[in-house]
Formats: structure tokens, sequence, C-alpha cells
């Protein structure tokens, strides 16, 4: 088989990748698209120079991918068809990349393009083109790519420029995402590849590319422990168990990448007993099948050595012996595989062409593979269309997954269906009972659903098992207050104030909280404070405006509800619901009437009602 020119088969794979992508290209925001850029406190402030590259305001240190989602959400907003197509194509130009840089390693013609386009339409890579979040994947693959590509020109004619300009791609491609930081070994692996022996000059090369990785692999676990999993370790199992885990996870993505079926955004977390011999047989396995083919490193263990020892490599970092915020809801995920997988994909496939007798032989059979995958990744691409899709889907496939249960559980009871939400919620809690999330999310649907006392000891549950977690401190909070227990819900925001001293809101309803429970002065007092410190915030305006209103200042009640009203131009119903109240406490009755029903407008127009009320 013939490689196709380079613009023939550039296009080739693109319109393979667009192909296979057409349902992505056409889907929504899923898991996390929303943390990453609407609810973005840094997008939305703009301080994004300083808050992605210099600033501790995000919980990994992905500053390159950070402008990028920036400048993408300037342009696209809420409207997901731009970033499904910037996804898209960073995916197609990594994988031409890829082919170009199969070339220079010297692969067959053919076969180069065919790794090539067998990686275009992997399954595997579903997750990380259709996923919005998982921008930092394809651009960092690109990135990565392109400095390998740049590194084998220089050490092909040694010239400084190509050098430095493999050494800045790099960078970048870690500034994408730290995916790469095991890539320094295999630019010494590339020179035993072609020449046979690695030279001193080889080791010299690619230290200033590994003091950089080790630079940003620090960074990395500095900013996932505390930013990401704050001081929580969500692996409690010991060492031993993590080494041993480490070899499952190893044959895990080998399976799924020979055999893409059941393929899902999460997978059931294991739970391996170091105590059992047998727990450590898939990492014995692995390392004497490695040791078998550097025995025959010399001859035909070459080449499986390289791409077995490169995939190996590449997933160290997230194979679990070190702890991520990722674990909390599996050990394994398939958009952990992208950088990875190139190095089995071009060992299947040279296998495939020294097989096969003839070049037509190989297309033909090139081509089944192609098409096949191809329908896989279009099938699971539809997945992938919106959450609802996207956790059925999941839940379907392994229906002990708790994560996918709870996330399901979840949408449902936002679309209004809370009996199927608590049945959801209720088999996440009983597959993780010590995971805190679950415990919040079927606490919050049963006190909404109006199980009050069942849902506060779900709520109870949360607190105990994550007592750090501000969101539960909150909703346990909430569910308090339609209890009228006004004390404990008070101390339930106060503790979240103490987490987050920012949380403005925690101390506004933390003040309603006094003031319904008779504690009308320190409702005053705390409120005061918070407006000192954030002038005209309508929210504490408002609240303050309420306790006037019920306890003896109505003209006060009245200014200050009408300077929230004017902030937020007479559009948030409880505001003007408030203002009628003072108008009311003032014994302006029908002035106060009629802004009662300006609020009920305002509340329907809005989907304010409970407000309102």
């Amino acid at each position: 088989m013939k490689s196709p020119g380079m613009f023939k088969g550039a296009a080739g794979i693109f319109l393979l990748t667009l192909i296979v992508y057409i349902p992505a290209l056409r889907a929504g925001f899923i898991w996390d698209d929303d943390v990453w850029l609407w609810e973005n406190k840094v997008i939305q402030s703009g301080d994004h120079w300083t808050a992605y590259w210099l600033g501790d305001r995000t919980p990994d240190y992905y500053p390159l991918t950070s402008t990028l989602f920036w400048q993408q959400y300037q342009r696209f907003g809420k409207d997901p068809t731009g970033y499904h197509v910037v996804n898209v194509l960073l995916h197609a130009l990594g994988c031409v990349v890829l082919w170009r840089l199969f070339l220079r390693l010297r692969m067959p013609a053919g076969a180069a393009w065919v790794a090539a386009a067998v990686f275009a339409v992997h399954p595997l890579n579903v997750s990380s083109v259709a996923w919005i979040t998982e921008l930092k994947n394809t651009l960092s693959l690109l990135l990565y790519a392109l400095a390998v590509l740049a590194y084998l020109r220089f050490a092909e004619r040694p010239r400084t420029r190509w050098y430095v300009l493999s050494l800045v791609l790099f960078a970048l491609g870690l500034f994408s995402k730290a995916s790469g930081v095991m890539l320094p070994l295999l630019l010494p692996a590339l020179a035993w590849w072609r020449r046979g022996r690695i030279r001193r000059i080889d080791w010299l090369r690619a230290a200033p590319f590994a003091v950089i990785s080790l630079a940003f692999a620090y960074l990395t676990y500095a900013y996932q422990h505390e930013y990401a999993m704050k001081g929580i370790d969500f692996r409690p199992e010991g060492f031993a168990s993590r080494v041993a885990a480490a070899g499952w996870a190893v044959w895990f993505y080998l399976f799924k990448a020979l055999i893409p079926i059941k393929l899902a955004m999460i997978y059931p977390r294991w739970h391996v007993d170091a105590a059992s011999p047998v727990a450590y047989l898939p990492l014995l396995t692995l390392i004497v099948g490695l040791a078998a083919l550097w025995r025959f490193r010399r001859g035909v263990g070459k080449a499986p050595l390289l791409a077995l020892g490169y995939f190996v490599v590449i997933l160290a970092p997230v194979l679990g012996v070190v702890g991520m915020y990722y674990h909390r809801y599996s050990l394994v995920a398939d958009h952990w595989q992208y950088l990875a997988l190139p190095g089995l994909v071009v060992l299947f496939v040279a296998a495939l062409r020294e097989l096969l007798a003839t070049g037509r032989a190989f297309a033909a059979v090139s081509a089944v593979i192609v098409i096949a995958l191809g329908a896989l990744s279009l099938r699971h691409a539809m997945a992938f269309k919106d959450p609802l899709a996207l956790w059925s889907d999941n839940v379907a496939k392994y229906p002990n997954c708790a994560p996918a249960q709870s996330d399901l559980g979840l949408l449902l009871a936002e679309r209004g269906d809370r009996a199927r939400a608590i049945e959801h919620l209720t088999l996440a809690v009983k597959l993780q009972p010590n995971e805190s999330r679950h415990h919040l999310k079927l606490g919050a649907v049963l006190a909404g659903a109006g199980q009050s006392s069942r849902g506060i000891n779900h709520l109870l549950c949360a607190v105990a098992l994550d007592s750090k977690d501000k969101l539960a401190r909150r909703t346990l909070a909430g569910a308090l207050m339609r209890l009228d227990r006004f004390a404990e819900a008070a101390e339930q925001y106060d503790a979240a104030v103490r987490l987050d001293a920012q949380d403005h809101e925690s101390i506004v309803r933390r003040a309603d909280a006094l003031n319904r429970s008779g504690l009308v002065d320190e409702a005053r007092q705390l409120l005061d404070e918070l407006m000192r410190r954030r002038p005209f915030w309508p929210d504490a305006m408002d609240m303050r405006a309420r306790i006037e209103a019920e306890h003896g200042d109505p003209a006060e009640a009245k200014r200050l509800a009408a300077l929230a009203c004017n902030q937020t131009n007479y559009q948030r119903a409880r505001f003007v619901h408030t203002l009628a109240l003072a108008y009311a406490a003032a014994g302006e009755v029908d002035a106060a009437r009629q802004l009662a029903a300006q609020a009920l407008a305002v509340a329907q127009a809005h989907d304010q009602s409970r407000t309102a009320r």
C-alpha cells in the first residue's frame, strides 16, 4: 500500500475524523464543561493572564489550555458547537502530525498513514475529542507530537533552531496538560531505535526536557493536592494495594485498546486486596513480558519493547501509585490513554503489515479495521450528546458504577423526575456508602421532595464524611431552614463561611437564619459588616431590608430594597417582593399591592416563583 501525498493524506485523515465526530459537532455541554467555562470566575472576571499563568485559582495548572478556553468563551459564549469544532480540528491536526512522525521513524509509508487513520477513528479517543473539557488532551498531543518531530529533525541534521523549537513546543505541551511529563524518556529510546544504542550525547540532549518535566510534575502534584483534592486522599488503600492496582490498570488499558467495547465515561472503582497474592499477578505478568522483550531487544523484541515501553511509561503517572482527584470516581479513564495509545497503534499496524503477504491484502484489511473502529466511535460519540445521554449510557453499561448512578440521579431530579432520581441516588449510596457526594445529592433531592427529615440524615452523613465540603454545609443548612431549625442552620452557614471567607451568600443566609431564630441584632450586625466590605451588593441589601421591614424601620427597608431593585433593574422577583413588604410595613398598602403583583410577574417571566413566595 502506497502512502498518499501530503495533501491527500492530510485531507483523508481530516475527512475520516469529521465523519466519525459528526455526533460530537452536534452535541452540547456535559460533565465539567460548565466549571471550565461560564461558571469559571476567572473567565467571568477577565483577569485570565494573571490568574492562569501566575495565580492559584484553578484546580490544575493548564495555563495554555485555560487561555484558549477564555478566548473561545469570548467568541462562542454558551454555544457548544464552536468548542466542539475546535476539539475535532485539533484532534485531526494531531493525527496528521503523528502520520508525519511515523514516517520520520522510518515506518513503511502506507502503514504510517494507516496508523494515523486508526488513531484518528479509535473509539478510546472519543472521550478526549467529544468532551469539551478535554481540550487539554487534543491540544497537548498536537504540541507533543510537533516537539518530537522537531527533535527528530534536529537529531538527523543538528541545527540549534530545531532543538530550541522542540524544547519550546514541549514546554507549551506541558502548559496545556502535564500528561507528557514522561516524554523525555522517549528521546533516548528513539535514538536506540534508530541506531541500536544510546550515546552519552543523547542523554545530555534529553536532560533539559527532563528538567522542565520535573518542574511541571511538581506543579501538577502541588495543584492537585492543594486545590483539587484539598488535602483529602482519595486513595485510602495502602501503597502495596496501589502498586498491585497499577498492574491491573495497564492490562485494562491494553484490553480496551485492542477490544474497544463497553467504553464509558466512568468505570466502576476497583478494590485490590493487597493481602491476596493473586492481586499481584497482572503486575508480575507485565514485568515478565517486558523482561522477555528486553532479552530479545536486538531482534524480534525491539519494536514491541519500544511500543509497549512507551505505552506503560506514558501511563505511569496515572496508574494510581500517586493519588489524583479523579480517583474519587475511578482508577482508570479512557481519556488518560490518549497520549499513550499511538504506541500500541503503531505496533499493531506494523505487525499487521508484516503478517499480510501483499500490499493489497494489507490495504483491504486496514480498510475494514478503520471502518469498524470508525463505526464504533460514531456510535460511542452519540452518548456525548448531552448529560442525560452520557449518564444513561454509562449506567446501562455499568450499573454498579456509583458516580454515574449519582450524576444520572441528580440530572433526573433537575428535570423533575424525583422518583427515579431517588432510586438512582439510593443505589449510588448503597454502592459507595463512604462517598460524601452521593449522600449530599440524595439528601438534597429528598429535602426538595418534601422528605426533609430523611434528607437531613444523608446530609449529616455527607458533612461527617467530608467536613470541608462547603456545598454540603450549605445544603444541610437549607434543609434545616425548611424545618424551621434556624439555630442549627445558622451554625452550618457559619461553618461554610469558615471554610471560605469569600462565601458572601452563606453570610447572607446565616443572617436570615439568625433573624428567624430571634437574634435580630446579630443578623443586622453581620449584614452591616458585609455591606462595609462589599458596598451595594444587592443580596445583602435585600436581606437587610427584609429585617427592617419585619422589625421596625420601614423607611430604611424601603431605601435598601429600592437600591437592590435598582441594582438588578427590577428583574429579581425576591427583591421586588422585599420592596413590597417594605411598603406594606410603612402602611402604603396600594403601592405594596402593585409591587407584589410586579414581583409575581417577574417570577413567572423568569421562573422564580419559589423565590417570590
